[in-house]
């Protein structure tokens, strides 16, 4: 019977190995696949033009304020500021996602790792990259 120090461990290496599954799938061709002609492209344009207008409170689209897109301001900042550092591209453009979603996970992760629950956490592995297809 394996001691509970043993099962720890085990735990750890598989969230661990997991946790770089989980960087490699969120990560691996992060900007070669051609943003969809619809909320993420327009998000993209907000954000884009936020930084452009050097206006960082309100969301535009076509230079004019947005009231299809009605989210808060801090994922344009995000890829504002990705945008400024990468340049315009589609791996600036989805680089704070990519970001939000690790540590998302990484912060699920640690319940299931308190209460040694390997499954859902695969799962959650599983979960998350669905949305990446």
């Amino acid at each position: 019977m394996p001691t509970k120090k043993y099962q720890k461990n085990i735990v750890i290496l598989i969230y661990v190995v997991l946790s770089f599954t989980m960087l490699f799938l969120l990560f691996y061709n992060l900007g070669n696949v051609s943003a969809e002609n619809w909320d993420e492209a327009r998000h993209g344009i907000s954000a884009y033009e936020m930084l452009k207008n050097k206006n960082f409170i309100i969301n535009t689209y076509n230079y004019e304020p947005d009231l299809w897109n009605l989210k808060p301001p801090f994922s344009f900042w995000m890829e504002s500021i990705s945008f400024s550092l990468f340049g315009y591209n589609l791996f600036a453009f989805r680089l704070p996602s990519a970001i939000a979603m690790f540590l998302t996970f990484g912060s699920i992760s640690i319940f299931y790792i308190k209460h040694m629950d390997i499954f859902r956490l695969l799962v959650l592995c599983c979960f998350f990259n669905a949305f990446r297809i």
